[in-house]
This record gives structure tokens, sequence and C-alpha cells, in this order.
């Protein structure tokens, strides 16, 4: 009876000790964030600024580029990934470092967080930007607000020197509350910028950040971001070709007027353009402001009918006899060497061959100043 008893006795025991295993504290310092968290919302307002309303509440600000995912030309837009880091002040969440809590973690809806704007914002992006992950709130009463975003803006693109452009795109963040914005430690942004990601498009030339005012006395944020579109795909698929074409319109002159292939040659080569403005119609921005590429391809348009027209010309001039062709050949003949031959009977072969070598270089260089259209 008494090892029933005795075992009965160890079993309870046991059972006790399990129990008290199981229900001791896992994390005291858990727990212990846990309360002061609880203390600290305890009669926290997150309507009420931490400084009242006797004084603006101070806001850093710093900005790390991501990735620069588009610029529209057609729609004026500019779109980019990127976190915006906000820390503030907050008095009423402090504590004493004593109790060996060096950070807390709050949502956002738990705290009071700076209300703002993106001024120039498309859409939704305009103001539905919120943190991405919980605040980070330090004993001294310093809150970090980490936003991961894409934001998408509008941006005066000018497109006159396109495909060799650069483009200046802003994102303005203002508040019309009591706040002030100041520039924060790039610490943490740096975090960010390590895993920027680059454009086939664009290369992010510079990025500056700076706070302005609005008539003295509404401070915001301009973020300046200095883009430079990679040219060298227009350079070798679109201008290149075209500048091929352009040398080929005044390759039609060196056909013999006789051989009877120069329209022929020349309507092939309009067709080629033809075909190739088709082509790169979606590669030319839809603006209205005419870029240098369009001036270029109106330049190639234009040498082409004037080319045929020249062509003409030189058909005409080698097998009819009109007034007009007489007179003109009479300027533009060759001298002969037999004193018989001078005069008006000059053959119809020699006055189109010195017509062709004068439109030959006429066209040439025509071909070659119409490049430089991209260096005005």
């Amino acid at each position: 009876m008494q090892s029933v008893l005795f075992n009965y006795a160890a079993l309870m025991l046991s059972v006790v000790f399990l129990l008290r295993c199981c229900c001791c504290e896992p994390d005291p310092e858990r727990r212990q964030q846990q309360r002061l968290k609880q203390d600290l919302l305890y009669n926290y307002s997150t309507t009420v600024s931490p400084q009242g309303t006797a004084s603006r509440v101070m806001v850093s600000v710093s900005f790390a580029v991501i990735a620069v995912i588009a610029v529209e030309e057609a729609n004026q837009m500019f779109r980019l990934s990127g976190a915006l880091t906000m820390s503030w002040t907050d008095p009423w969440l402090t504590w004493d470092r004593s109790n060996d809590i060096e950070k807390l973690e709050f949502e956002p809806e738990e705290i009071w967080t700076p209300n703002f704007v993106i001024a120039n914002g498309v859409g939704s992006k305009i103001s539905s930007l919120s943190a991405s992950m919980p605040i980070s709130v330090y004993p001294s009463g310093t809150a970090r607000m980490f936003m991961i975003n894409e934001f998408e803006t509008i941006c005066n693109l000018d497109v006159v020197r396109y495909p060799y452009d650069e483009q200046v795109c802003r994102i303005t963040v203002i508040s019309l509350f009591n706040l002030d914005f100041g520039l924060g430690n790039q610490e943490y942004t740096n975090i960010f910028s390590t895993y920027f990601t680059g454009s086939s498009e664009w290369e992010l030339v510079n990025k500056t950040i700076s706070v302005k005012r609005v008539a003295d006395r509404i401070p915001y944020v301009d973020l300046e971001f200095r883009l430079r579109r990679h040219s060298i795909f227009y350079t070798l698929s679109v201008i290149f070709p075209m500048c091929l074409l352009s040398f080929l319109n005044a390759c039609v002159f060196l056909l013999p007027a006789a051989s009877g292939e120069k329209v022929s040659f020349l309507v092939s080569i309009f067709v080629s353009e033809a075909v190739f403005l088709n082509y790169i119609n979606d590669a030319i921005p839809k603006s209205g402001n005419a870029s240098r590429l369009t001036i270029y391809l109106v330049l190639l348009l234009s040498q082409s009918a004037l080319a045929l027209l020249a062509t003409l010309l030189v058909i005409n001039t080698h097998h009819r006899q009109g007034a007009l062709l007489c007179r003109l050949r009479k300027k533009i003949a060759v001298q002969s060497t037999s004193p018989l031959e001078r005069g008006d009977d000059i053959k119809n072969d020699e006055a189109a061959d010195r017509l062709d070598k004068i439109m030959f270089v006429l066209f040439v260089l025509m071909a070659a100043l119409s490049i430089l259209v991209f260096r005005i």
C-alpha cells in the first residue's frame, strides 16, 4: 500500500513539474516589451501631433532608388521603385534604457505618423503610400518609417534631342499640416541602394534631394533624378540604316542614263524607306515637339523626292532636245577637242553624264549635312 501511495505521489509531482515547465515564461524579454508597449500606448492618441499645435514636427527624409522602371514619353510619366525613409521624434514614446530594451516596433495604425502627399503623383500614387514594415521606435523617442513602393509621377519630357536626350524628373513630397522637412541620414537608404537595378533604356546619371518652400512658408522635399537615354540601340538599328539609304539616293547618279534602271533603283530605295519608317514608327516618341530623329527622317524623304526629280531631269536631258534643255546643256557642256563639234551640237550622253556628276556630289553633300541635325 505504501508503494502505491509513493508511486502516486511521484506521478503527481511529475505532472506538476511538467505543468510548471509548460506554463513558465518562454521569453521574459518579449513579455517585457509587450508591457512597455502597453504602457506607452496607454492614453496615446494617433491623431494628435507629438508637438501639439505649438510647433512643427521635424521630419527627416531620405530616399534610395531601387530600380528605374519606365519613362513614358507619350504620357509624360516617370516610374521608379524606391525606398522613402522618414524619421521624427515623438516625446510620448520615450523610456528608460535601464530595462535593456533598445528598440520597439509599432504598426502604422498604433502611433502617430506624418501626413503627406506626392504632389506630382499620378492616380492612386498621390496619397496611398504607407509604411512597408513596422515602424521602429528607440528609447529617445526617435521613430523611423520605411516606405518601399513604386512611385509614378508626372514628368515634363523634352524629346527634342531624342534619342540622344537627357531628362530630369522629380518626386515632390509635400505636407500642408504641422510638419517641417529636413534631410535625413543616408545610412539606412544606402542599404537599399546596394540592390539598385539599372534600366535597359535609361541610365541614372545623378540623384539629388533638397528641401524647398512654397511662398517661404510651406516646406516640401524635392527629389530630382537626371536620366540619360542609352542611344546605341537607336544608332545601330534606326539612324545608321537610314543614313545608308540616304547615301544610296546619291548612288543613283552613278548609273548611266542609257541603262534605263535609274527610276526603278530610286523607287526601290523610296519603298525601302517607307517600309523602314513603318517599322520604326513605335520608336519615335509621340510628342508635340518634333525630335531631331523626326526632322532627320523628313529630310531623308525630301532627299528621295528631290533625287527622283533630278533623275527625271537627267533622263530627259539624255533622250530629248527641248529648248530649255538645250540651253542647260550649253552651260554644262564639256569642251570638245575638235573645233567642228563645238556649239549647240552637244551629244546628249555627255550632258547627261555631266549632270550625273553634279547631282552625285550635290546629294552626297546633302546626305552628309543631314546628319548634322543631331548636333544642332
